[in-house]
């Protein structure tokens, strides 16, 4: 199982002026993984990430904050994404946003 990669959706924004990184995930089959694209893993993430973003809209103005690459799905495997993840959002709010 420690080769089977995992699947990752997650979303560049900024609520109210701030900085976030709202993610969700799930690890994949041997099968699932070898397939050209997602499928219905994919979509399903995708539709949770964003069901979690427009709850959180709620907090105030909600904005795409890197253009048509907010909303990502990768593919990455379990031990790089246990190692590289948490960094990647630790730097990712660690930034201010431009004008705050």
């Amino acid at each position: 199982m420690a080769d089977a990669p995992y699947l990752v959706a997650l979303a560049l924004v900024e609520i109210s002026g701030k900085r976030a990184l709202p993610l969700t995930g799930r690890s994949q089959a041997a099968a699932a993984a070898e397939a050209a694209e997602p499928g219905e893993a994919g979509r399903s993430l995708a539709l949770e990430l964003l069901l979690r973003l427009w709850q959180r809209s709620d907090e105030g103005p909600l904005q795409r904050a890197a253009g048509d690459g907010s909303l990502l799905l990768v593919e990455i495997p379990i031990e790089v994404m246990s190692e590289q993840l948490p960094l990647l959002k630790a730097s990712w709010l660690s930034v201010s946003v431009q004008g705050a």
